[in-house]
């Protein structure tokens, strides 16, 4: 083969792996209409999808890249090899509501992962997966739930949840299942419309003051 012709072919190949597809042969739809949300004022039909990560034994997973996920409002991925998410992983999931990626074998969340959405998101799950901590700036605020129970988290940065000089809106953050010993006045200091926190089920020996105006389960 001619060098410029196989030059073209590595390129079309490279090019082609950040392609959207027609095709998703792992996703399928739910039901039509999932999740509704009242006052979003989109206008767009609710679309629920449901995705299974490839048979092929790949060292990571990849999040699929089609025309019915670019379309997706709610996003389950079920038993995914990802290990870490970047905004490059899902930057073509521009109209999700809602995101469940749960097992999905998260160990690491890279900063503004979740910023791309055209919409805020409303419920995001990132249950039993293997987050040993949060960072600065890894999550986003939620309208609804935020749930982040049975991970490995230690300890928490200050605007983990959220970078921002006002209040975020998630009223309701579950954390069951981690490995918290302590509750630090920094970890929840944005999230000033709290309603519940969840802890049950860590290891916390002290919680310290700033806490009070939740529901606290623990």
């Amino acid at each position: 083969m001619a060098p410029n012709v196989l030059l073209t072919a590595i390129l079309t190949t490279l090019l082609c792996t950040s392609c959207i597809s027609d095709s998703c042969p792992n996703c399928r739809v739910i039901y039509e209409k999932c999740h509704p949300v009242k006052g979003t004022g989109s206008g767009r039909e609710e679309l629920c999808v449901t995705c299974d990560p490839s048979a092929e034994h790949l060292v990571r997973d990849t999040i699929p890249r089609c025309t019915l996920l670019q379309k997706a409002t709610t996003l389950f991925l079920r038993n995914f090899r990802l290990g870490y998410l970047s905004s490059a992983d899902i930057n073509h999931l521009k109209h999700l509501t809602h995101l469940y990626i749960q097992p999905g074998n998260l160990g690491l969340l890279d900063n503004q992962t979740f910023e791309g959405f055209e919409c805020k998101l409303y419920e995001l799950f990132l249950s039993h997966n293997n987050l040993p901590y949060l960072g600065k700036g890894w999550l986003v605020e939620v309208l609804r739930f935020l749930n982040l129970d049975h991970n490995e988290i230690a300890y928490i940065e200050e605007g983990a949840f959220g970078v921002s000089d006002q209040c975020l809106a998630t009223p309701a953050l579950f954390l069951p299942w981690n490995k918290l010993v302590e509750i630090k006045p920094g970890y929840f200091r944005h999230l000033c419309k709290l309603r519940v926190l969840d802890l049950r089920h860590n290891q916390i020996s002290t919680i310290d003051k700033g806490t009070n105006d939740f529901n606290l389960l623990c």
